[in-house]
């Protein structure tokens, strides 16, 4: 049958050059899916990029130290080196002008991804642990809810960025856990409830919690003014009494003030 065995030649080389073109498709826009470019501050999250993109291209096995080459004789070779040096081209354009000389003088591309794990790997894992230490500790201090919550969100964001995993409910529960003491009644209900909201619903309600606080003060606040503004001083001393139990009684809502 010797049509059929033609045709299904025909068909193989077809499919190779399709495969081809294909590859060399996803090859040249490769750049469209990089936006981070290693600066030896983000290596973490620049591998995980790069090393996602080199699994979908089927080419990871080439900065993996369990792969090793074939021979020079062999003549897959040829075609390994080709895919190599596409390799290390496809790294050396995800790094900043900055850390582009670390390239310099490396042969292949696990060579060169080897040597960049080398100069970034420990600084890495340091900043991670500084992120993680950070994350736990945050408290609200004298900023806004607003300010606290976009704080703690960046800094687990910076986590997720480096392949640290920061589930909804560790954000929620760190963020309750940094509120100030005005918030302990708001904490103990959120606790105390059978779902846990996700962040943005606990951003909200902190909102409102927080501006009804506010309005608590300005109210207390506007009651004193006016009980102190009404005090005054008689000439006799029978009204110096009375003009003590009311500074105390202005003293005491000061003091109620300040605990809210």
């Amino acid at each position: 049958m010797p049509e059929v065995a033609e045709g299904v030649r025909n068909a193989d080389q077809n499919q190779n050059q399709s495969h081809n073109r294909n590859q060399s498709f996803s090859m040249a826009n490769i750049t469209n899916f990089v936006s981070i470019k290693l600066n030896g501050e983000n290596y973490l999250s620049w591998k995980h990029q790069v090393l996602t993109i080199l699994k979908t291209l089927g080419l990871s096995k080439h900065v993996s130290a369990d792969q090793s080459s074939p021979l020079e004789s062999d003549p897959e070779y040829e075609n390994w080196s080709k895919a190599d040096c596409y390799v290390s081209a496809c790294i050396n354009a995800t790094l900043d002008q900055s850390v582009a000389h670390l390239a310099i003088g490396t042969g292949t591309a696990l060579d060169l991804w080897k040597v960049l794990e080398d100069s970034y790997l420990q600084q890495a894992f340091a900043k991670k642990f500084q992120l993680k230490t950070q994350f736990q500790t945050l408290k609200q201090g004298s900023s806004t809810v607003t300010v606290f919550c976009d704080s703690i969100k960046r800094v687990a964001d910076s986590l997720r960025s480096i392949g640290e995993k920061v589930s909804e409910a560790d954000l929620v529960l760190q963020t309750l856990q940094g509120l100030n003491s005005v918030f302990n009644t708001f904490v103990l209900n959120i606790e105390n409830s059978e779902n846990l909201p996700n962040f943005v619903q606990l951003r909200s309600r902190l909102l409102v919690y927080e501006e009804r606080l506010n309005n608590q003060v300005e109210s207390t606040t506007g009651s004193i003014s006016a009980m102190n503004s009404s005090v005054f001083t008689p000439p006799h001393s029978g009204s110096e009494m009375k003009q003590g139990m009311l500074v105390e009684i202005i003293a005491e809502n000061k003091v109620l003030v300040a605990e809210t």
